[in-house]
């Protein structure tokens, strides 16, 4: 966003109009997301990626708070909505704030209104802004007190739903009556979401370009790539769920004793986050399941949590605990990911997961009379132990990549070499219960990729990564997709905690 300041107070009467002169003590506040209004009443057309200019308009008969926003050649493109303008017209009047506008390019426009980005500036005057008022006499001062440091703690927060919440919380407390400031506070917090998310999926990007890719292993036409951090970081891990489980610290179990096919709540009673990782399986219940999304459950928190059924045809037996099992395969643990244009419809996704079980165990000649999943691991449970054995990564290894044949069919990486290594046998497992007749190319065992295969895969997926987009539902989850790749990154407490990649050919 350009240094030239654009939003500013309103100029004397008779005064030239051109740009705010710069401060050289102005200090950046933040980004607001606001919007420009009543475009279909303006003969000049609003360009999306375009700067522009705030002006004041405090002789405007039908609104005296009205600001004016015009393009680069000074003709009026619209206003700002009334509720932005009531608090930020005062603001600019008193010179305490200056800002910079723009169209963004990935914005929203119609005949009617576009989305508009404000970076907010305190001026020199504005100082005051950052400093709480030591005597506060009525409660609309305390107020702007209390909004004034909830927005300074946020700028380290990292976690946009926590924000999100508590904006949301505090807005209840904020109306007319309330200071421009608090208006002000409370919109900068909210900005603090948006930030937090672009600095998770920027720091996820940068944790996956770090990784190097070791030398091929190669056998019965798969090639595994072992992934390492020039440097893993040394501060304890996220507790995995098998530890939990043993120790006791945390249960899964059904929602109720009626039970739910989507649907598991896990409760974690331990003193240390619970990392729950996409394509866990889990024995027990009214039927086996497989977790859906990665997630981080903190201490104390009880939650539901997504999952897809891996066993057809029973559903009874008490809603006792869940104990973790393997790791489903890549195809399945893919399609429980995104079903086609809506990837979180359950129905949906659970039919994929239904047909992709019911290929993989008819391909592998297991017959079950449930159609559960976990029968194809136990009927495949000494090849999978001997193609395991075959592939044993490197103390520091955090991650791998795994080929068949020429292609690669996916990716994991972890938050630790430790905890790589801890569940590196169960998610090795999966790739390898893979339906070989369908994924593995003619001739796989004799196409054995070099280790420059493994660094294009890692800039092709590195260009993926650029789409990167916040899962809204859930915190510290990015996801992305395109032709050829799909997976989803989970960045918290400043690391990255598990990344998936899946190839769309699966």
């Amino acid at each position: 966003m350009p240094r030239q300041k654009k939003a500013h107070k309103a100029p004397e009467k008779g005064a030239k109009k051109g740009k705010a002169p710069g401060k050289k003590e102005e200090i950046f506040l933040g980004t607001l997301d606001s919007a420009v209004v009543g475009l279909q009443y303006q003969e000049t057309s609003a360009v999306l990626g375009e700067e522009v200019y705030l002006e004041r308009e405090p002789d405007n008969s039908h609104d005296p708070r009205a600001i004016r926003v015009d393009n680069r050649d000074f003709c009026p493109l619209g206003y700002l909505p009334r509720r932005d303008a009531a608090w930020l017209a005062p603001l600019l009047d008193e010179g305490l704030v200056l800002g910079d506008a723009l169209l963004p390019e990935a914005g929203m426009l119609t005949d009617q209104k576009a989305s508009l980005e404000i970076g907010i500036f305190a001026s020199s005057k504005g100082k005051e802004l950052l400093e709480l008022r030591p005597s506060c006499t009525t409660s609309q001062e305390g107020l702007r007190n209390l909004l004034l440091q909830a927005w300074q703690m946020g700028q380290a927060w990292e976690n946009p739903r926590m924000i999100r919440e508590i904006t949301e919380k505090l807005e209840t407390l904020v109306d007319r009556s309330s200071l421009p400031e608090s208006h002000l506070y409370l919109r900068l917090l909210r900005g603090q979401e948006k930030r937090a998310e672009e600095l998770g999926k920027k720091r996820l990007e940068e944790s996956f370009r770090e990784l190097q890719p070791g030398d091929p292993n190669s056998a019965e036409g798969y090639t595994l790539f072992f992934l390492y951090a020039s440097k893993p970081s040394e501060e304890e891990g996220l507790l995995l769920l098998d530890q939990a489980l043993e120790e006791k610290s945390a249960e899964i179990t059904e929602i109720s004793s009626e039970g739910s096919v989507p649907e598991l709540k896990v409760t974690n009673r331990g003193n240390r986050p619970l990392l729950l990782l996409e394509g866990e399986l889990l024995r027990g219940g009214k039927q086996h399941r497989v977790i859906r999304i990665t997630l981080i459950v903190s201490p104390g928190e009880e939650r539901v949590i997504p999952v897809c059924c891996v066993e057809q045809g029973r559903w009874d037996g008490a809603a006792g605990s869940f104990r973790a099992d393997a790791f489903a395969p890549s195809s399945v643990r893919r399609k429980s990911n995104f079903a086609g244009e809506d990837p979180f419809s359950e129905s949906r996704v659970q039919g994929e997961v239904w047909r992709e079980v019911e290929g993989i165990l008819a391909r592998r000649g297991v017959s079950s009379s449930t159609e559960s999943l976990l029968e194809g691991y136990e009927k495949e449970r000494s090849s999978l132990e001997a193609l395991r054995k075959a592939f044993v990564p490197q103390p520091r290894a955090q991650g791998c990549m795994v080929f068949r044949g020429d292609r690669m069919i996916g990716m994991d990486v972890l938050e630790s070499p430790e905890a790589f290594s801890a569940l590196w046998p169960k998610i090795s497992e999966g790739y390898f219960l893979a339906p070989s007749e369908e994924e593995a190319p003619p001739g796989a065992e004799s196409l054995v990729p070099e280790k420059e295969a493994a660094g294009k895969a890692q800039e092709r997926i590195s260009k993926t990564l650029e789409k990167l987009r916040k899962d809204p539902e859930y915190p510290y989850r990015y996801i992305f997709e395109d032709e050829d790749y799909q997976g989803h990154g989970v960045f918290y407490g400043n690391r990255l905690r598990h990344l998936a990649v899946f190839s769309r050919g699966n």
